[in-house]
């Protein structure tokens, strides 16, 4: 057990609460399609992290590229999103025993737009506080801990009773940068950014998350 207590909880969202990564990939992947380029999977999923507009971007230089790839991209999310996102086994009733005894928030690189349709998709829009952080919230994005930092202020937290929960490199990276502790998030998809190799604490099976928590910090 660590010389830790523990009284807030802030999560990432995708895939860490939900299973979404690959279909995410397929968004970018069509709205490429539609603009006449392709790239592979892992090449798609290099990218993620910051939001649609820097990703196309980066892709493309012209702003009316840009606005027709985002739209490609949120009409394949629109259509397909309420079967290509899944709550992950028995997620939501570990977020439900978690939050009788920690507060829980999310902080996510998503738009607020993607999170506000994950959690009512999902039914666990009550679990989580206030203190949720999008990419329309904040001037920088994962690595860098802003998004975090807004999340701790907002929650009237502080690092020293707090733990972040995310599944890739960039959350493990943005979570040593402020000294926050850090649990990674390794029952998902495994994508070329996942902390699978990566020195941390790993949770396999998200039904043991409880657990592992209470036997470490309390």
């Amino acid at each position: 057990m660590k010389n830790y207590h523990v009284d807030y909880i802030f999560f990432d969202l995708d895939n860490t609460i939900v299973d979404s990564l690959p279909f995410i990939i397929e968004c970018y992947k069509y709205s490429f399609s539609k603009m006449k380029k392709e790239f592979t999977t892992d090449e798609v999923d290099s990218m993620l992290g910051p939001p649609e507009d820097i990703i196309f971007g980066r892709i493309f230089k012209s702003k009316e590229k840009v606005n027709s790839a985002i739209s490609y991209f949120r009409e394949y999310y629109k259509k397909n999103y309420k079967k290509g996102i899944s709550i992950y086994p028995q997620m939501k009733e570990t977020l439900y025993k978690l939050s009788e005894f920690y507060n829980l928030s999310l902080v996510t690189g998503a738009t607020r737009r993607h999170l506000e349709s994950v959690l009512d998709l999902c039914d666990i829009s009550n679990v989580f506080g206030s203190s949720t952080v999008t990419s329309d919230d904040v001037k920088f994005y994962k690595p860098n801990p802003e998004c975090l930092y807004k999340a701790i202020d907002m929650a009237h937290a502080d690092i020293s009773n707090s733990i972040y929960i995310g599944d890739s490199v960039l959350d493990l990276y943005l979570s040593k940068s402020i000294g926050i502790e850090f649990i990674g998030a390794s029952w998902g998809y495994k994508g070329v950014n996942s902390i699978e190799k990566s020195d941390c604490i790993h949770v396999y099976e998200v039904y043991t998350l409880k657990d592992v928590i209470d036997n470490l910090y309390k």
